[in-house]
């Protein structure tokens, strides 16, 4: 984002004494996202099971995952349902000491870190457009080929 809430962020951060371990670098461009993703240790997903926030996939999970970062997440229905528990390291949505203590085993962890991060990998291509794109074409196909026109319409 743009940012707006820094101020407060660092202010926070400050009070609870925190400035020697967390830092605020500014905005990154759009452009440059998944540069800097990749210096990343670690990738937080912290959504709360709540709501639409429930139900919405979160795509930067799978980011994470192709730059070759471990990622902790929120135990949301949506990513409980796509994301199996072997691929990241899931604590309990609002939870803040369940999510401390999941950022913790993976900072503690190597080993754990390299299993998500050759898992994760793998996952993501083997759904990537490239591995998918002739399923998805086909299906298609055989709807408009079936007469399914409304489906195959929607798609266009």
């Amino acid at each position: 984002g743009k940012g707006t809430d820094e101020e407060y962020f660092r202010s926070l951060v400050h009070q609870k004494g925190a400035d020697d371990f967390i830092h605020f670098n500014g905005p990154v461009s759009m452009e440059r996202v998944a540069e800097e993703m990749v210096k990343c240790d670690l990738g937080l997903e912290p959504k709360l099971k709540e709501s639409f926030g429930n139900e919405a996939f979160s795509t930067k999970i799978l980011e994470f995952m192709l730059a070759g970062v471990p990622v902790v997440v929120s135990d949301t229905d949506i990513h409980k349902r796509y994301i199996p528990d072997n691929l990241v390291k899931y604590f309990r949505s609002g939870d803040a000491q369940d999510c401390a203590d999941a950022v913790l085993a993976l900072c503690e962890n190597a080993a754990l870190r390299e299993e998500y991060i050759g898992k994760g990998k793998g996952f993501v291509e083997e759904f990537a457009w490239d591995a998918k794109k002739s399923e998805y074409l086909s299906l298609v196909d055989a709807l408009v080929e079936s007469g399914n026109t409304k489906l195959a319409e929607a798609g266009s």
